[in-house]
């Protein structure tokens, strides 16, 4: 940033921010603008710079076809409706390939997990039959990826990094989606954290999110890019 810039921008996502938690607080009839004082607001530049570590696996965001899950592929279940969205976001191993150009996977379900239609499956792994377009493959210990988490902000107002690669999880259908992708130069990201999805009883979900620093090919070999990002907190007091 020139000088005095960063301070303008700051200004600027402080002002919104205030004025997004006013309107939420209207709605639900609390006074959330209030929470953050003139010390807890924060803009923080991120340098991811140890882009070859890994802290979890990348999803290939794009659906492939069935032969590219071979038996013993680690997958993410995606796009499931009615009860079975129960199942979006699980992961699961690949067992074999089934019926009807189908995949056998055997789902891991989190400790969390409820289906009306199936009781009693908390901690346990179930085998289903799948369609290769309701799986996402996924590349263990890939590196340049970070661990998911939601914020501890009311709202998180996030620019545009120097390069692409903030990925967010669609709550309804499990999948990951590269959201930076779709963003202008002038645009930004804005979410909600933690205190707001408890506040409003989850009516403004928290966002789940990771940051990952791509893969970029490079004369037979690959270079990881280094991302930098200028995230604004608003965070209660």
């Amino acid at each position: 940033f020139v000088e005095g810039e960063a301070m303008r921008v700051f200004a600027m996502f402080e002002k919104y921010a205030t004025a997004l938690c006013l309107e939420i607080g209207r709605e639900v009839g609390m006074d959330i603008a209030s929470l953050p004082d003139e010390r807890t607001p924060t803009m923080r530049l991120i340098h991811y710079d140890r882009p070859y570590l890994s802290h979890g696996d990348a999803d290939v965001l794009e659906p492939l076809p069935a032969a590219a899950f071979p038996p013993g592929s680690a997958v993410r279940i995606v796009g499931l409706d009615g009860d079975d969205a129960a199942f979006n976001g699980a992961r699961g191993v690949v067992k074999a390939a089934a019926a009807n150009d189908e995949i056998l996977v055997e789902l891991t379900l989190p400790k969390d997990f409820h289906h009306i239609g199936i009781p009693n499956l908390t901690g346990r792994t179930l085998e289903r039959s799948l369609a290769a377009t309701k799986l996402r493959l996924l590349k263990t210990e890939a590196p340049g990826m970070y661990s998911a988490h939601a914020d501890s902000s009311l709202v998180t107002i996030a620019p545009h990094s120097t390069c692409s690669g903030l990925e967010i999880k669609d709550p309804r259908s499990g999948e990951w989606l590269s959201a930076e992708d779709e963003l202008q130069a002038d645009e930004c990201l804005v979410f909600a954290g933690d205190p707001l999805d408890y506040l409003t009883s989850h009516r403004f979900p928290a966002l789940m999110h990771r940051p990952a620093v791509r893969v970029l090919p490079q004369q037979g070999s690959h270079l990881l890019e280094h991302r930098v990002s200028t995230p604004f907190f608003s965070l209660p007091e």
